[in-house]
């Protein structure tokens, strides 16, 4: 792959020729089996699955955006995916996911393998910007990954910067009672206004606040193709949005099932009860065969893991973010 070509070649390592290539439909099982041993597979035998589906239509031979070196003993030594958001309006965003063979990760195979991808997402990104994607936003390439500190120090090399990290949580079901003296409304037309005031309310002092506009946020609240309207809550009292649950479901998905995208509670509201009040309220309307509550929590937000792990939640891996802007309006 020293010429550049992102789609299929030979590597070599330690004298041997190691082929890549694109996933194909074919390859499900074998990326599952290995995902549920690998550090981050789950997430990216999630993401695996979500492209087969959005493909599924196109009678593709191969995936668009997904790379894989092939093991020499059978399966796989490297797994990767870019996926271009076009719903983020404030940036053209390529994002890519990852997994390594424990075997090659933090080697020379790991850096030219995360190279290829990177080389991947700004070709995708080329391809929606001559698609007619909105060329005042700029374009990120943004890589998430599993604790691993020789990976992010590569990272940093090829000039990307940490962004953020995040705590993935998870639970059988949270352990709550509790009620709020006022209406926990779901998301509707006429109240999605009222969730964006929550949303401004709970974050807009914390430092980084994107300070999107309405639309931006509504965009980024409902891209999920699992969001679900009749799950998520505003809590409002005497006319006032005093904190707000977004929620994803996917039921039939072990790894993700009832996931809370976003939570948040107003500052004059704190520990008065709300955010429990709004997770209980979730925890009474999702089917009892949901097999998995989940949640992601900012490392940098110790009060909101502590809440979460009183409910039953528990830590399942920490994901750091690193981003790029590549081109600028």
């Amino acid at each position: 792959m020293a010429t550049g070509d992102t789609s299929e070649g030979d590597w070599g390592r330690e004298g041997s020729r190691l082929v890549s290539r694109p996933l194909t439909p074919g390859d499900v099982e074998e990326v599952a089996r290995l995902a549920s041993r690998w550090p981050g597979g789950e997430a990216f035998d999630a993401a695996f699955v979500h492209a087969l589906d959005t493909w599924s239509g196109a009678q593709v031979d191969h995936l668009p955006g997904t790379l894989a070196v092939e093991n020499p003993a059978g399966g796989f030594l490297a797994l990767g995916s870019v996926t271009v958001s076009a719903d983020v309006l404030h940036e053209r965003r390529a994002d890519v996911r990852f997994v390594l063979h424990p075997d090659v990760a933090g080697g020379s195979l790991a850096f030219v393998f995360l190279d290829a991808l990177e080389r991947q997402a700004l070709e995708r990104l080329g391809v929606s910007r001559a698609a007619g994607a909105d060329a005042d936003v700029p374009s990120v390439v943004r890589f998430t990954l599993i604790e691993d500190e020789a990976v992010a120090r590569h990272l940093e090399s090829r000039g990307f910067a940490f962004a953020h990290a995040e705590d993935d949580m998870a639970c059988g079901r949270p352990e709550v009672e509790a009620a709020f003296d006022g209406e926990l409304l779901p998301w509707r037309e006429d109240t999605a206004s009222d969730f964006f005031r929550a949303y401004e309310a709970a974050f807009g002092t914390r430092p980084g606040f994107p300070a999107w506009s309405e639309r931006v946020w509504r965009a980024f609240a409902t891209e999920y193709d699992e969001f679900a309207p009749t799950l998520s809550r505003v809590a409002v009292r005497d006319g006032r949005p005093l904190g707000f649950l977004i929620t994803a479901l996917a039921p039939d998905d072990a790894t993700t099932g009832a996931h809370i995208v976003q939570v948040g509670v107003a500052p004059e509201a704190r520990r008065r009860g709300v955010a429990r009040a709004l997770i209980a309220d979730l925890a009474r309307r999702v089917p009892a065969d949901v097999p998995v509550f989940t949640l992601s929590v900012n490392a940098d937000n110790p009060s909101a893991a502590a809440l979460f792990a009183s409910l039953g939640y528990a830590t399942r891996q920490r994901r750091s973010v690193y981003r790029k802007v590549v081109s600028a309006s």
